[in-house]
This record gives structure tokens, sequence and C-alpha cells, in this order.
């Protein structure tokens, strides 16, 4: 199974808060796992 989940936002200026702000991207795209069955 293959699962791709797209973030687009500005990145922050200081390496930890680039890592905070990715991480919260990834949380709201895996919040939207598993997807819907739209079969």
């Amino acid at each position: 199974m293959i699962w791709q989940g797209i973030g687009e936002a500005a990145l922050k200026s200081t390496p930890q808060a680039k890592v905070e702000r990715t991480n919260e991207m990834v949380r709201e795209i895996l919040m939207q796992f598993p997807p819907k069955n739209n079969r």
C-alpha cells in the first residue's frame, strides 16, 4: 500500500522552529490517514 500526503507552509528561520513546523505539518497530514474508501 502506498499513501502520500502533501503539506505546504512557510518554514521558520531557526532550525528548531523548522523542525517543530515540519512535525506539525506531518501530524496534520497523518490525521487524514487512512484515506476514506471511495469504492
